[in-house]
């Protein structure tokens, strides 16, 4: 390991250290915290691994150590002024607000309904098991545009099937209790990784958790522990499956039986010497993304000139759905791919498939200079985010976390995914906000005058005033109920609330 990545990896422990006591050691609470850790595994602990198992890593022999050297300094001074500015805006929001917890976690997940959550879920599951919805990546170059039959049912699956999964086990395990975690997540991580995508279930643990803790379930140290293991579990089976059938059996239109075939070898070939080496090496290349970075910041040096912001534009222009623009597949594939406008601007070979990462794309932008100056400003975008969702507990705030999440959580696609993921989860959040308000709206026509929203299931109550020897009696808001006519405190059998009984005050006249 060289000196230049030793200073690198100081600065990036100095850096999660500053959020640590930021945040109180609260990573899965906090979006900034997420990108934070997702950053520092891919340009920090990456460099770890390479040095602990050298040699495996086949996109460290397209770019040399000086380069490297280069990169993970201005990467690592990038992460810790991030770190610098997230951790004042937060320590500067609790100076100014304090303490104060969200106010009724629960109504996170208020009017989100399991029955129709499960119904949206289900037909996603299901097509992506049967080769039609979420599909393994495949190298640059050989992907192949799904005819139009399986693109619109692929497109929601690759959409909303992490999304809406997530949020599934975030409504069980808040009304059910934290026991239902474990089985949820188990459940999530077997109908996942029929997908044969190793992140799908690392993410959909972490969406899972961050949600519930956001409607006040915290899970115990245990039951991290052991999602962590399960989670690990099917990560090595679907790795020992690829090296044993190889990728197709998770390609476009491959069903569901050789889709469990190919886990079922994983498992038996596990303990496979042949298979462990295959793992070890792609986990060297696997969080690897300071070799793409290194190679734009080295492509810079050379006298390549910045993409500045064409790329952002052309992924807003992506995001567009192809219903409204039909010939959006029509476009050149440098148009409708970061990474490929990139290589090929920066001289790279746009044949292979590497990971970019959110900094090591931005860092064509405007070259070295201004990657300090962008990691500032998402530093500003997290923190204002996490104000707004812990403002108000409601399901559309929750919907816009979880989906946040998603998008650090896919840190190596770079920083379309915040536009293409993005899109989906913001439209999903609009639709229920627009529902929940015509229900509250409902409610509220159908209540008696005068009555709070929040009192909608209590029986009528009226006012009574007697006058009686030169002095008033009120007695206020006494419900229509004999029990508590009597005086005393009742069980409204309609709807099981223990209720008080009406308040007398004389007013003297």
């Amino acid at each position: 390991m060289t000196v230049p990545v030793m200073i690198g990896l100081l600065l990036q422990l100095v850096a999660a250290t500053i959020i640590h006591f930021a945040i109180k050691g609260r990573w899965l609470d906090h979006l900034g915290a997420l990108f934070a850790a997702m950053a520092i595994l891919g340009h920090g602990l990456t460099e770890l691994i390479q040095w602990i198992w050298p040699g495996r890593n086949t996109f460290r022999a397209l770019v040399s150590q000086a380069a490297i050297d280069n990169w993970v300094v201005l990467v690592s001074v990038a992460i810790l002024l991030y770190a610098v500015t997230y951790a004042a805006l937060i320590l500067l929001r609790r100076r100014t607000t304090g303490e104060q917890p969200t106010p009724q976690p629960a109504r996170y997940i208020a009017r989100l309904r399991l029955p129709w959550l499960l119904l949206l879920t289900a037909p996603l599951l299901i097509a992506t098991a049967r080769g039609q919805g979420v599909l393994a990546p495949r190298a640059v170059g050989t992907d192949t545009i799904p005819d139009n039959s399986n693109y619109l049912i692929s497109g929601l699956a690759t959409q909303y099937l992490l999304l809406l999964t997530a949020l599934t086990g975030v409504v069980v395990v808040a009304r059910r209790g934290r026991r239902w975690l474990l089985p949820v997540f188990l459940a999530q991580a077997v109908l996942l990784a029929l997908a044969g995508i190793r992140s799908m279930i690392v993410i959909a643990a972490v969406l899972t958790i961050l949600g519930i803790r956001l409607a006040g379930v915290r899970p115990s140290r245990r039951q991290l522990a052991l999602i962590v293991a399960v989670a690990g579990f099917f990560i090595v089976t679907i790795s020992a499956s690829r090296a044993t059938d190889g990728r197709t059996a998770f390609l476009a239109d491959q069903g569901t039986g050789g889709r469990l075939t190919a886990l079922t070898d994983g498992v038996t070939h596990l303990t496979s010497p042949g298979n462990g080496q295959a793992i070890l090496s792609d986990l060297a290349y696997r969080f690897d993304d300071n070799s793409y970075g290194a190679m734009v910041l080295q492509s810079l040096k050379h006298g390549y000139q910045p993409v500045g912001l064409a790329t952002v534009r052309n992924d807003v222009l992506l995001g567009v759905p192809s219903a409204l623009q039909p010939d959006k597949l029509d476009s050149s594939v440098e148009t409708r791919n970061e990474e490929q406008y990139v290589d090929v601007h920066m001289g790279l070979n746009p044949a292979i498939d590497y990971l970019t990462s959110v900094l090591g794309t931005i860092v064509a932008y405007y070259g070295p200079w201004g990657l300090p100056i962008a990691a500032i400003l998402i530093a500003v975008a997290f923190a204002a985010a996490e104000a707004v969702i812990s403002k108000a507990a409601s399901p559309t705030r929750l919907i816009l976390a979880v989906g946040l999440a998603q998008c650090v959580m896919l840190y190596e696609s770079g920083p379309v995914v915040y536009i293409t993921i993005m899109r989906g989860f913001v439209l999903l959040a609009a639709l229920v906000w627009i529902i929940r308000g015509m229900l509250n709206a409902a409610n509220r026509r159908g209540e008696a005058p005068g009555v709070p929203a929040t009192l909608e299931q209590s029986p009528p109550r009226r006012l009574e005033v007697i006058e009686d020897a030169g002095a008033l009696t009120q007695t206020v808001i006494r419900p229509r109920s004999s029990a508590a006519i009597t005086g005393n405190h009742g069980i409204d059998g309609d709807h099981g609330i223990d209720r008080d009984t009406s308040s007398t005050q004389v007013i003297p006249a």
